[in-house]
């Protein structure tokens, strides 16, 4: 096989039930979003499948997005996957909060950056979603509380973990005591100059700054 190959499969019973699952319980994750915004909804790829995120389910369940430490939640919010050099500007980040805690669920989460599931970093970084969609849909078939991956823009090896629930919005939230947040967000521009360190961080240029070429 020649190295323009994947090496990403598909999920197969056997490979599903290799992939062992990441207990939660005292595992500190972050989650960016928009300032103001509830922590837990859960997007989906029926609504909208050009925009849905790499590992959404159909609905009726969809799929929130965290990460294993704030920067790497930052990253998964601003940074698009088709994106070779991810520019975000600091008006975006001063719009954004991060909440950073424990979580009281799910139990755990299928854990596929684990050497045992032999599964490769692909998984969190291969574009279009084909595949990733897949192994989502089977690991939730398979009763998984969700899935880790390795999350395509971080350096510092960050992870990504997907958690899976009801579908829904910021305008449509599942219940809160069901979904309980972990305290109160914190302003995203405190982890600023190490989100610099994975993407390009920029001034949005006002109007009268922006060249005008002459006519021809």
């Amino acid at each position: 096989m020649s190295r323009a190959q994947s090496s990403l499969r598909p999920p197969t019973p056997i490979r599903v039930a290799r992939v062992p699952d990441l207990s939660l319980d005292g595992f500190e994750v972050a989650r960016a979003v928009r300032r103001g915004r509830p922590m837990w909804w859960f997007t989906n790829r029926s609504d909208d499948p050009d925009e849905a995120g790499r590992f959404d389910l159909k609905r009726p369940n969809g799929t929130c997005y965290l990460a294993d430490d704030p920067v790497g939640a930052l990253i998964e919010k601003f940074a698009s996957p088709d994106d070779l050099e991810p520019l975000v500007t600091y008006a975006d980040v001063e719009a954004t909060q991060v909440y950073v805690g424990t979580v009281t669920r799910p139990d755990s989460v299928a854990d596929t950056t684990d050497r045992a599931a032999r599964i490769p970093k692909e998984l969190g970084t291969v574009t279009p979603y084909t595949l990733p969609w897949a192994w989502a849909d089977a690991l939730h078939a398979d009763g998984r509380g969700g899935v880790r991956a390795w999350l395509r823009h971080d350096p510092a090896a960050t992870t990504t973990i997907g958690v899976f629930g009801p579908a829904s919005s910021p305008d449509d939230l599942p219940d809160p005591a069901d979904w309980p947040e972990p305290g109160s967000p914190e302003p995203a521009r405190h982890w600023v100059a190490w989100l610099a360190v994975a993407v390009e961080l920029c001034d949005v240029p006002a109007e009268a700054d922006v060249p005008v070429a002459d006519e021809p």
